[in-house]
């Protein structure tokens, strides 16, 4: 018989959240591919997760479900390039927001139908690149460094990305407009701010592993 306390510590495992939020980003990734609309947005009035958000939750994810029986060293190599990737990401998409221009790695027309009033509908919203760039660099520390800064630091961007979500949310509910809409730009998709929640425990948890 598990005993509770085992129980707590596998619910608890990164890796468990890592696959979830792996899955959860296959699946959105998965209804653009194949145009099932239900896979990548809540409801029908509903904005959906842009695919470059998808696939960041999917990098993100499995960076956090390497088992933990890996070589620390190679473990460290993979969480970073799969961190780094996010990063990567995060910061491409936050300049075009920032500067108004386009990279051509959105795939604007794939997603036009969805978003009718933005300029690049294939952009991700603000705070959810936002969200990526912190938390790729918290991935990026909780894996290559252990010291009392790295520590303090991924504590930092591990708050700052749950508070993007959780704002994020309250947003939504009370409709505060300003929480989680820029003019002229994308609103966060809801679908994305659960897989944000989990996504800034994990690292935290991740770090303590």
């Amino acid at each position: 018989m598990v005993s509770l306390s085992k129980a707590r510590i596998r619910l608890g495992n990164p890796v468990v959240f890592g696959f979830a939020i792996l899955l959860g980003g296959a699946a959105a990734l998965l209804g653009w591919a194949l145009n099932i609309p239900t896979l990548f947005r809540i409801h029908t009035t509903g904005i959906p997760i842009s695919i470059n958000s998808a696939i960041c939750f999917m990098l993100g994810g499995a960076s956090l479900a390497i088992p933990a029986g890996l070589p620390a060293r190679r473990r460290a190599q993979i969480v970073f390039v799969l961190a780094g990737a996010v990063t990567l990401i995060a910061v491409a998409e936050l300049t075009e927001i920032i500067f108004g221009v386009s990279f051509g790695i959105d795939l604007d027309d794939v997603q036009r139908p969805f978003h009718t009033s933005v300029r690049y509908p294939g952009q991700m919203a603000p705070n959810s690149a936002l969200g990526f760039l912190l938390a790729g660099i918290a991935l990026i520390c909780a894996n290559c460094a252990n010291n009392s800064f790295a520590r303090r630091t991924v504590r930092f961007l591990t708050f700052s990305v749950l508070f993007i979500g959780v704002t994020g949310g309250i947003a939504y509910f009370i409709n505060l407009q300003f929480l989680y809409s820029w003019h002229g730009v994308k609103r966060m998709s809801l679908i994305t701010l659960p897989p944000v929640t989990f996504k800034s425990m994990s690292i935290r948890l991740q770090s303590r592993y």
